[in-house]
C-alpha cells in the first residue's frame, strides 16, 4: 500500500492537479484584492455661486459671489473654481468641484478642475503670432463639435466619480451636478458658453443611493455682442441678477438708495442711452461689483433669521492680454 506522501507525489506529477492547487491559492487573493481595489465610496465638496456677465467688444467681466449659497454656510463655501484654459480663455466651474474617497482618507481630493486644463482648441481665425487658447472658436458645424467633445471628455471624468456617489445630493430639485461657464476672448470678440451636468439619484436602502450622471447639455450665453451685454450663470441655479438690473434702470423707488450713487446712476444712465460700449472695463467690474453687493444685501435682508453671512464677492476680466482678477476673494482662490 503506497504511503500517503507517495499518493500526494504522484497526484501532483499531474498537470490538472497543479493547476487546481493555483487556483486555490491564487484566486481566493485576487478576488479579495480586486473586491478591496473595487470598493469606493466618493462623496463631493460643492462650489457655490451667483455669476454675472458683462461683455463687450472690448471686454468680459465675470463678477462672482457665494450668496447662492445655503442659509449659514455663505462664508465657509466653496468660491467658483476658476481654471485658466489658455492665454485669454478660462472656465469657471461650479457644483461638485473636488470629489473626496470616504474609504481612504488619506487620499488626496480630485479636483474638477484638472479635467478642463489644458482644453483650449486652436482657432481658424488667428494668426500664428496671436495668444494661443481660442476655447470656443465662431459658432459654426466645426465648432460645435467642439464643444461637444470637450463636454463629452469631461463628462466621462466626472462618471468615474458619480457611479460611487451614494449620498443624498442637498440640491434643489433640477440642479446639475456640475456647471462650467467658459469664457473666451479673441479678435472677433467674445464668446460665454455654460455645460451643465444633470443627474439623478435613484434611493435603494437606507441612506444610500445609486447616482446617475446624464447627458450634458450645452447652450451659449453670448457671443460677439453688440454694446454692453449683461448675463447670468449660477449654481445651483441662476438668480434673478438681470431682473435686479432691470428695476435699477426704472429707478425702482425701494431701490433708490442703490441707483442713486454716483458710481451706479453713471453706469445705470450710459446703458439707458444705449452708450454701454463706452464704459471702461474698471467702470463696468466696479457697477458689477457693486450690484452683487446690493442684491445680496437685500437677501440677507429677506432671510435674516436663516444667519445668512456676507458673501465673498470676486471679479476678474478677460481682453486682448488675458485673463486676470480686478478684485479677488478673500479665499478659495485657485
Amino acid at each position: 500500500m503506497l504511503s500517503e506522501a507517495k499518493h500526494l507525489r504522484l497526484w501532483l506529477h499531474q498537470p490538472m492537479a497543479v493547476m487546481a492547487i493555483l487556483v486555490l491559492l491564487v484566486v481566493p487573493h485576487a478576488t479579495v484584492a480586486q473586491q478591496k481595489s473595487a470598493y469606493r465610496y466618493f462623496a463631493p465638496a460643492f462650489a457655490y455661486g451667483r455669476i454675472l456677465i458683462a461683455a463687450s467688444d472690448k471686454y468680459v467681466i465675470v463678477a462672482m459671489d457665494t450668496a447662492s449659497a445655503p442659509p449659514g454656510s455663505a462664508k465657509d463655501a466653496l468660491f467658483p473654481v476658476v481654471a485658466p484654459v489658455g492665454g485669454r480663455s478660462l472656465a469657471i466651474l461650479t457644483g461638485a468641484v473636488e470629489w473626496y474617497d470616504l474609504a481612504d482618507q488619506d487620499a488626496p481630493a480630485v479636483e474638477a478642475q484638472t479635467w478642463v486644463r489644458g482644453r483650449a482648441v486652436a482657432s481658424p481665425t488667428e494668426s500664428p503670432g496671436a495668444p494661443p487658447g481660442r476655447l470656443a472658436p465662431r459658432l459654426g458645424a466645426e465648432s460645435d463639435m467642439q464643444i461637444e467633445i470637450i463636454t463629452a471628455s469631461i463628462g466621462e471624468n466626472l462618471h468615474q466619480y458619480t457611479v460611487d456617489y451614494h449620498s443624498k445630493a442637498d440640491l434643489p430639485k433640477g440642479s446639475p451636478l456640475l456647471r462650467i461657464v467658459w469664457v473666451n476672448f479673441d479678435t472677433e470678440g467674445p464668446t460665454v458658453w455654460v455645460a451643465r451636468y444633470p443627474f439623478t439619484q435613484e434611493w435603494r436602502a437606507e441612506d444610500y443611493y445609486r447616482t446617475r450622471l446624464e447627458l450634458p447639455r450645452t447652450r451659449d450665453l453670448l457671443k460677439a455682442p453688440k454694446g454692453l451685454v449683461f448675463v447670468e450663470e449660477g449654481y445651483p441655479e441662476p438668480d434673478n441678477l438681470l431682473e435686479f438690473l432691470e428695476r435699477l434702470k426704472a429707478q425702482d423707488p425701494s431701490l433708490e438708495k442703490v441707483w442713486s450713487q454716483p458710481s451706479m446712476a453713471l453706469v445705470l444712465a450710459a446703458l439707458k442711452e444705449g452708450k454701454g460700449k463706452k464704459l471702461s472695463a474698471q467702470q463696468t467690474a466696479d457697477f458689477c461689483r457693486a450690484l452683487l453687493e446690493a442684491s445680496s444685501a437685500l437677501i440677507a435682508q429677506d432671510s435674516r433669521a436663516a444667519g445668512i453671512e456676507k458673501p465673498r464677492i470676486g471679479v476678474l476680466v478677460v481682453d486682448e492680454a488675458g485673463a486676470r482678477w480686478i478684485y479677488k476673494p478673500e479665499a478659495n482662490l485657485q
